[in-house]
């Protein structure tokens, strides 16, 4: 049986990308630009320039049963100005990361990141202009060498303005890719949806170590999952966002059941430091004073004490 190559979509010129992070996320975009015909630097720390440089990366898309071996240009310093820069670092590693730019080589670089920060503002000071911020919506899982893609659809949504000169040069730099994009000029709602349905499963699996599936098999699991969307959805208001609880349950049971969630991946010291800038995101708009939201907290309790 002979499958016909898919149409190459490339509408623009290959362009010279930096990603920097090499979270499962900074692997999969580096894998997925550079198929596509751009030229690709990965920035990281020198020794994770030499362990990853001898090694061939391996993509796996489990829905197509593909692998795709890569081996990636890293660099452990930006010292020229590339055309697109995408900051895609784990959220315990950006600060760290973020040191090894140049914001003198950026002056004239888009640069989008795909890291929610607390202040919102952390990388634009750093850096010292505008960044554009993007969600990647779709389930990775990185081990070692590996980086597995569980989703059908991946999509990235850039907080842009449709149809802006920035957003369609975006979506042009992407569209030979498997990736779909899409443009939408409210960040706290682009936020809140990409954001929910991950801290809702993450604070739910870890405290009790069942998915999503099997505590919705029991009456009580199903209490709390209730319990703990209705708080999600409150505090998305806050910032004028309105969440649907049906919409948060529905990409939930989207997650595959073989994902490992991130917290688990890490190490412990790492994990606690991701866990309290994932309470940082998910209160900011709060005071440390409010009683409400009983359930989040001692969900994020119990994770704190298992860790």
């Amino acid at each position: 049986m002979f499958f016909a190559k898919p149409e190459n979509k490339q509408t623009t010129a290959p362009k010279n990308i930096c990603i920097l992070g090499t979270s499962a996320l900074g692997f999969y975009l580096a894998s997925e630009l550079q198929k596509s015909g751009h030229k690709i630097t990965l920035l990281c720390l020198p020794q994770e320039a030499d362990e990853f440089g001898a090694t061939d990366f391996i993509i796996k898309n489990e829905q197509r049963l593909q692998s795709h071996r890569h081996n990636f240009h890293y660099s452990f310093e930006l010292d020229f100005a590339p055309d697109l820069l995408l900051i895609a670092s784990n959220i315990t590693c950006l600060r760290r990361d973020l040191l090894l730019l140049s914001p003198r080589y950026l002056a004239e670089t888009p640069v989008v990141s795909f890291v929610p920060t607390t202040p919102n503002s952390l990388i634009s000071d750093i850096l010292g202009k505008v960044t554009i911020n993007a969600y990647f919506n779709g389930w990775l899982s990185r081990d070692k060498n590996h980086v597995t893609n569980f989703s059908r659809h991946p999509n990235i949504t850039f907080s842009l303005e449709e149809l802006s000169p920035q957003a369609t040069s975006l979506q042009d730099i992407f569209n030979s890719t498997d990736i779909e994009t899409s443009a939408k000029e409210a960040d706290a709602a682009n936020f809140w949806h990409w954001f929910a349905p991950r801290i809702t499963a993450a604070l739910l699996d870890l405290p009790s170590g069942k998915s999503i599936y099997a505590l919705g098999k029991t009456k009580e699991g199903r209490a709390i999952i209730d319990k703990c969307i209705a708080e999600i959805v409150d505090l998305s208001r806050i910032d004028n966002v309105k969440m649907e609880s049906a919409d948060i349950l529905s990409e939930i049971y989207a997650i595959p059941e073989n994902y490992t969630p991130l917290l688990q991946r890490l190490s412990k010291t790492s994990s606690i430091l991701l866990l309290e800038r994932l309470e940082a995101l998910l209160f900011h708009g709060i005071s440390p004073e409010d009683s409400r939201f009983t359930t989040l907290k001692n969900l994020i309790k119990k994770i704190r004490n298992k860790l």
